[in-house]
């Protein structure tokens, strides 16, 4: 079986027997016309080669022209979109798109064809013999569908490869997303989870802390508003015994000095307990130099030692919470100078400076190991007390002291600290 061109128009053979012919070949041939599927065939035929020219060109018909049957069993090519494919080991069946409309193509397949076939959803033009293979029976035959007998895969010519994302890679990026996104979803709520333990973690040790600063800060205010007083009345009492007996005026104006700084000790505590029990920031009492001057003064009122107080540089009013610590550290030195180190003269120096406040606490007592009381478990917190203080005003604290020599205490601080920058202590 092969097929004729002739006047335009494509005709089907059928020979008694297998014939060698090649595109281009000019052929007689004889037979017995015959109607077959709305076509007509030739069959029983006899054919001789008359001449060899040119293979015979594809025409390119539009789709119309091929479902009208006017190019039956013509050489023809079409531009198309191939939607599928199936290959076995001696065909290859095409699935072809052109417009709205499908139709296939039939191709002899070497063992190689399936391998050079252009993938899926590839816009091709593909090259056939059009064989109708469907009609529409009405008063007339009309075609309906048609096929095409491709010789080979070099019929099959790529024009556009398919997008990258088919519908099975795009299936799978979205399953991917998915299970990233479900992986992600649990990775967020499993952090939640670990930040809200921190969060609740963090708030306990904000907590703990702020009470431990609490509790610190409560424990220095009694212990300076308490401590000298309570220092300077057991050293009145220990003069009155002595001194009742023999001179009962003196001891009278003992009395009355001891019953003096009774209720001053009375009131410091009294306004550090409503310090202590108020929300608001308390209010300015007394400055740094007039309360300096004020313990310097009971001291020496009292009759135990000698305070010398001396101020130098321009005297400057500093910001509350700056007197006031270096108002405790002066008052627990000086208490420390008299209860422990049995000191009979104390110098105190209060030095402005342009950027910073140096304040120096000098005694002649018996002094101390530093090292050895500097550490927590001695229980000495008036040392500590003054560290913690030097602290929070970004400041730093000098203490010297050997056995039998006295002890100095120097602190250094900036003028312009304010509480935001002070440090925990």
């Amino acid at each position: 079986m092969f097929y004729l061109r002739d006047a335009g128009l494509g005709l089907k053979v059928k020979t008694r027997r297998p014939v060698e012919f090649r595109p281009g070949d000019v052929v007689e041939v004889s037979g017995f016309p015959k109607m077959e599927e709305g076509q007509a065939v030739l069959e029983q035929t006899t054919a001789r080669l008359l001449r060899t020219e040119a293979p015979p060109g594809a025409l390119r018909p539009t789709l119309e022209a091929l479902l009208d049957g006017t190019h039956n069993s013509d050489l023809v090519t079409i531009s198309a979109r191939l939607v599928d494919a199936t290959v076995t080991d001696r065909k290859a069946t095409l699935i072809l798109q052109t417009r709205d409309h499908l139709f296939r193509g039939l191709m002899d397949s070497p063992d190689s064809a399936g391998r050079s076939l252009p993938e899926k959803n590839s816009q091709v033009t593909v090259t056939g013999i059009c064989v109708i293979n469907e009609l529409e029976e009405l008063w007339f035959y009309r075609p309906r569908s048609f096929l095409l007998l491709v010789a080979d895969a070099t019929d099959l010519e790529l024009v556009q490869a398919p997008s990258w994302w088919t519908r099975e890679r795009l299936s799978w990026a979205l399953a991917t997303c998915g299970l990233v996104l479900l992986a992600s979803a649990g990775w967020v709520w499993l952090l939640r989870r670990r930040i809200e333990r921190k969060r609740a973690v963090i708030e306990q040790q904000t907590r703990h802390a702020a009470a431990l600063e609490e509790r610190s800060r409560i424990a220095r205010e009694l212990h300076d508003t308490l401590e000298q007083g309570l220092t300077g009345l057991s050293l009145q009492m220990k003069a009155m015994e002595t001194d009742f007996a023999a001179a009962p005026h003196p001891a009278h104006t003992r009395l009355k000095f001891a019953r003096q700084m009774l209720r001053q000790s009375r009131a410091l505590a009294r306004q550090a307990i409503g310090e202590l029990r108020s929300e608001a920031v308390p209010a300015r009492v007394e400055g740094l130099v007039e309360g300096l001057r004020r313990v310097a003064g009971s001291w020496n009122h009292s009759g135990a030692l000698q305070v010398d107080l001396r101020i130098a540089g321009p005297v400057r009013p500093l910001p509350p919470h700056l007197e006031s610590h270096l108002l405790g550290i002066g008052t627990e030195a000086m208490t420390n100078a008299v209860k422990h180190g049995r000191a009979e003269s104390i110098e105190v120096e209060l030095d402005f400076r342009p950027a910073a406040v140096c304040l120096r606490i000098k005694d002649n007592g018996t002094g101390f190991d530093v090292a050895q009381h500097l550490e927590e478990a001695s229980g000495c917190f008036g040392l500590l007390g003054m560290r913690a203080r030097a602290r929070e005003l970004c400041g730093e604290i000098l203490i010297e002291s050997r056995p039998g020599r006295g002890a100095e205490i120097l602190v250094t601080v900036p003028a312009a600290v304010g509480p935001e920058l002070a440090l925990p202590p």
